[in-house]
């Protein structure tokens, strides 16, 4: 059956839009833990958390009845966005993923949640794509924002769920901290782009929010995320001492699609950062998300570089007592 322009035009833009998909699952395969069958339960149940935006459909058509301007933004923002998928994800994990067999370490957490991340981030893509009109654009700002995002959240989320999991912290807290924060980010983060949509702010100032929450993302990934990773990651989760399991790669595909992530999220660093100067001369409006996307392409190379590095030393260590 052959397909039409428009059909090949959609197609096309929902393989722009979930081609991070592929490079994202190629470094978190680069940490040599996971199963196939653990990555797979937890990336095809986030895609099943992204189905709360059918349920949340009814209260986003009834807000613009009850709001308008900046505050129909926010409430988009949170209540239509953050925290119902957020939640959703929170629970798929605690009810499904964490009981997983394979789900025997600190950094499985992490990596569970990034995988449901990522599932989640496929099933929104195919949604929006499809339904867009500019399915090319649409599909470039979710390849480069909402897929990192939807992943990055993830492994702030996974964190905050390990540091729970320590003896020494409070284990409630924490706990509260994992649902709280993602929210708060993912919140800020919706709530800026529809304050741009709704023309209800400068569009500079909505642009630099979403950006500065980019920003603050990327940093608790580079440098939260991987100092959890290197201090509890291998830890088991039922407050043993030693690492169970493999730390390393066992097939040449996951050590080489490490090396390819870290090249990928690297060249797109040094392409968004130096650029910065020309994009000032010739459109200064984009100039806050192009910084935020460099700072989190950026993040992501530390992630898929020292990540896997620190996770191992501290596991070589850790079996060595």
């Amino acid at each position: 059956m052959a397909f039409g322009h428009d059909e090949m035009l959609r197609i096309g833009a929902v393989a722009l839009a979930c081609a991070p998909l592929a490079l994202l699952s190629l470094g978190l395969a680069g940490f040599g833990r996971s199963s196939r069958d653990f990555a797979s339960t937890a990336f095809f149940g986030g895609a099943l958390a992204g189905l709360v935006g059918f349920a949340t459909y009814f209260v986003i058509i009834a807000l613009p009845h009850l709001l308008g301007g900046g505050p129909l933004a926010i409430a988009d923002g949170f209540v239509g966005a953050a925290v119902p998928e957020e939640f959703a994800k929170y629970v798929l994990f605690i009810r499904i993923v964490s009981a997983h067999e394979d789900a025997e370490i600190g950094l499985d957490v992490i990596l569970g949640m990034a995988w449901i991340g990522l599932g989640f981030a496929c099933l929104e893509n195919l949604l929006f794509v499809t339904s867009a009109k500019n399915v090319y654009q649409v599909g470039f700002i979710r390849a480069m924002l909402s897929v990192p995002l939807h992943f990055t959240l993830g492994i702030v989320m996974g964190s905050c769920l390990v540091m729970a999991k320590q003896p020494q912290r409070s284990a409630r807290l924490w706990t509260v901290i994992a649902l709280l924060v993602p929210i708060a980010l993912h919140g800020a983060y919706d709530s800026g782009l529809f304050l741009i949509r709704f023309a209800a702010a400068d569009r500079m100032t909505a642009l630099v929010v979403v950006a500065g929450v980019i920003i603050l993302i990327a940093v608790l990934v580079a440098a939260g995320a991987v100092t959890v990773i290197a201090r509890f990651g291998a830890y088991r989760l039922d407050g043993s001492g030693r690492p169970i399991g493999t730390v390393r790669p066992k097939h040449t595909i996951e050590r080489v699609g490490r090396g390819f992530a870290v090249t990928i999220c690297a060249l797109f660093a040094l392409f968004f950062l130096p650029t910065i100067p020309l994009m000032q001369t010739r459109s200064p409006s984009v100039v806050p998300l192009w910084i935020a996307i460099g700072v989190l392409m950026l993040a992501l190379t530390v992630l898929f570089w020292r990540g896997p590095a620190v996770f191992r030393r501290r596991a070589a260590q850790l079996s060595s007592e």
